[in-house]
């Protein structure tokens, strides 16, 4: 986008109340693949999210529960990655799973940093428990 594009594009957004933006905001979302909604509202999701998650650590332990045992039961498995012989690309199902443990573990890091130590542990140990069944 050239400059006097994006000039163009703000000043007609400054135009917009609250109810317009979040009209075109779910329009974008909408009409937008997985790939160009992860560039668009990555990174201002992902920031929102974490400090939702924060808030309620009970709602938060809870999504980290059901995403380890999706993980394991295979949810996130895409049976199609690799299909054309090479593995050396990220499928749109396997991003999702990066984009989600990443959410989990910069929440988990979060709680570390703000003095929940134990939680944050507590939160980690849920991979621990996974691995000391599978050894027996």
């Amino acid at each position: 986008m050239k400059d006097s594009d994006k000039k163009m594009l703000m000043q007609f957004l400054d135009t917009l109340d609250k109810e317009e933006l979040l009209e075109m905001c779910s329009k974008l979302f909408t009409t937008s693949d997985f790939e160009d909604r992860r560039r668009i509202f990555g990174s201002f999701f992902h920031l929102k999210l974490i400090e939702n998650l924060k808030d309620d650590i009970k709602a938060f332990f809870f999504q980290l529960q059901e995403f380890h045992a999706n993980s394991l039961n295979g949810e996130y498995l895409d049976d199609k990655w690799g299909w054309d012989g090479k593995y050396d690309k990220i499928t749109t199902i396997t991003q999702l799973w990066y984009d989600e443990i990443t959410q989990f573990l910069d929440a988990v890091c979060e709680f570390y940093l703000d003095g929940d130590e134990q939680f944050a542990f507590l939160c980690l140990s849920l991979g621990q428990t996974h691995q000391s069944i599978v050894r027996k």
